[in-house]
């Protein structure tokens, strides 16, 4: 319905614009290329142009079988292709195909919010990407962790140190947060009175009086350390055991000191308070923000929008 409806106002728009330019002249440009023809027929079959019935003609030689895979929701059809690359590579590998390779191949997605979890079901099967720079910044587990620990230095923010003792950053095993928490009067907690509390000698405290030491000791440099240097200090202990996964520490790391490079530039004398608050709003609207990173061969996972102009050997 929705094709339908959308061919109707394509339809619609051009009558209205030949009955308002009635000199104007309908030129179809036939030929095509970047696709084969076999390509070319399908789309037309499947969405016909709505101002021409003319076939597009395409300028390739080159002719290859269209396959269709069924799956019963959009991570089966990812898991489905890393298969398929897989066997690809395989090939290659024994001589089949010798120049086929990881990034030889494109997983092309609606949304950018469906590019993290294609890049996941791929790492997880052991495939390597190189579209670091599609991921967005708060959309990484982690990048919010390390928000949470600046949001508690520069005010002392009570939800964020609570739900700082469940990410795994923070050092602090699920069944010592739960039962600390569990322990506690929340009406009355706080950042000072968390520090203060005395330290435990008991094994199941540990995990507690390593972070609450940590932080204490960021909050301290905090008053004494310009932005940039503090984030560069908190950036390197917060991530240096961070187990590796689609995006390193030191690259979110070196995300956040990017963008408070661009709010310094506008605010010299930013203090760490407002460039939180900044980065708050930022995550809360869900803005875009890439990773920075350095370009890395591997399976290129992109947007049907970001691909425009880029040429690959096997898309799915």
């Amino acid at each position: 319905m929705s094709y339908q409806f959308l061919f109707k106002s394509i339809n619609r728009n051009s009558e209205n614009f030949q009955k308002t330019f009635k000199g104007a002249k309908l030129i179809t440009l036939l030929d095509n290329y970047r696709s084969t023809q076999i390509i070319l027929d399908a789309s037309h079959l499947l969405l016909q142009s709505a101002m021409s019935d003319h076939k597009l003609v395409s300028n390739s030689k080159e002719s290859h079988p269209i396959k269709l895979v069924e799956a019963n929701n959009p991570e089966e059809e990812i898991i489905a292709a890393s298969l398929d690359i897989k066997e690809k590579i395989k090939k290659a590998e024994g001589g089949e195909r010798s120049r086929t390779s990881p990034s030889d191949c494109a997983i092309l997605v609606p949304k950018n919010a469906q590019v993290r979890r294609a890049i996941e079901i791929l790492h997880n099967a052991g495939l390597s990407t190189g579209v670091v720079e599609s991921l967005s910044l708060f959309d990484q587990d982690e990048a919010n962790a390390y928000l949470r620990v600046l949001k508690i230095i520069s005010g002392g923010d009570n939800v964020s140190l609570a739900l700082s003792f469940f990410d795994k950053t923070s050092g602090i095993g699920p069944m010592e947060a739960s039962r600390f928490i569990v322990g506690e009067y929340m009406r009355d907690f706080s950042f000072d009175k968390f520090l203060n509390k005395p330290v435990k000698l008991l094994p199941d405290g540990i995990g507690i009086d390593k972070w609450a030491a940590k932080l204490a000791k960021w909050k301290k440099k905090s008053e004494s350390q310009d932005i940039k240097t503090l984030l560069q200090t908190v950036g390197t202990e917060f991530f240096a055991k961070m187990e590796t996964g689609l995006v390193s520490g030191q690259e979110i790391s070196d995300t956040f000191l990017s963008l408070l490079d661009k709010e310094l530039e506008k605010k010299p004398n930013l203090t760490l308070s407002e460039f939180t608050i900044y980065l708050e709003k930022l995550a809360s609207f869900n803005e875009y923000i890439p990773i920075v990173a350095q370009p890395k061969d591997g399976i290129k996972v992109l947007t049907l929008h970001g691909s425009k102009g880029l040429e690959f050997d096997f898309v799915w």
